[in-house]
């Protein structure tokens, strides 16, 4: 069952000495003037990170092409706590949007379950830094890890807790291959859709699935009315829904 999660309380549910943010959009005078007074996560920080897109804010971090991780990761000496979801940085992404968000909590010796996953995370932003190096960054991540010296693996890792990258390969293929058996059904979230339905086809191919149901919020995605003709739509085997 999908829990209704509040942002603002998660943000706000305690203290952390660093911080790392990846976002595809970003409203920097938002995020001094709202997020850094309001969130006890982030305004006692000793160091924050802000990863975006090139053609959003090229000012901290720049990467070529379209960057679009949704990430917030705390870290103490003690504790984390990793947010990953479809939610940007921004006004509309923390206050008003329907979005969908994992929240995973670290605490030594009383929540470690999810400690590989936010392992991950600093290890998916640490590969992100070592491939478009910056100073600021490297130097804020390697105080993070000092200063949160759980963040190191310790060999223990459940191999079924992972976090997923496209950094190295595409997603669909690394889903396909962790399954590693006939898909009955594949449901996917979002509420942008490409112009060309050929993607429909490769799903398709890829994941042999016989029922596809495309989740998109009503009055606000831009699915083309393509897709709805699409024959496959029309067969039932791809199901479009809305809420």
């Amino acid at each position: 069952m999908i829990k209704r999660l509040d942002l603002h309380q998660l943000l706000d549910s305690g203290s952390f000495d660093h911080a790392v943010v990846l976002t595809y959009t970003f409203d920097p005078i938002f995020f001094e003037e709202y997020c850094l007074a309001r969130f006890k996560g982030l305004h006692n920080c000793k160091s924050i990170s802000v990863l975006l897109d090139r053609g959003t804010y090229d000012k901290i971090v720049i990467v070529p092409g379209v960057f679009h991780p949704k990430l917030v990761l705390l870290t103490s000496a003690n504790k984390g706590h990793l947010l990953i979801g479809s939610a940007n940085f921004t006004r509309p992404g923390l206050t008003a949007n329907a979005e969908l968000v994992g929240s995973f909590e670290f605490k030594l010796k009383e929540k470690e379950t999810f400690v590989p996953v936010l392992r991950s995370a600093f290890a998916f932003i640490q590969a992100i830094a070592k491939r478009w190096p910056t100073r600021a960054l490297i130097s804020n991540l390697r105080e993070m890890y000092l200063d949160s010296p759980w963040l190191e693996s310790d060999g223990r890792e459940h191999a079924d807790i992972r976090l997923m990258t496209n950094l190295e390969n595409p997603l669909l293929t690394q889903l396909v291959s962790e399954v590693g058996r006939s898909i009955q059904s594949l449901s996917i979230v979002s509420r942008y859709f490409d112009t060309g339905t050929n993607v429909l086809e490769q799903l398709l191919n890829k994941t042999a699935a016989k029922k596809v149901r495309l989740y998109t919020q009503n009055r606000y995605t831009n699915l083309p009315p393509s897709w709805l003709k699409h024959p496959l739509v029309k067969s039932g085997q791809v199901e479009l829904v809305s809420d």
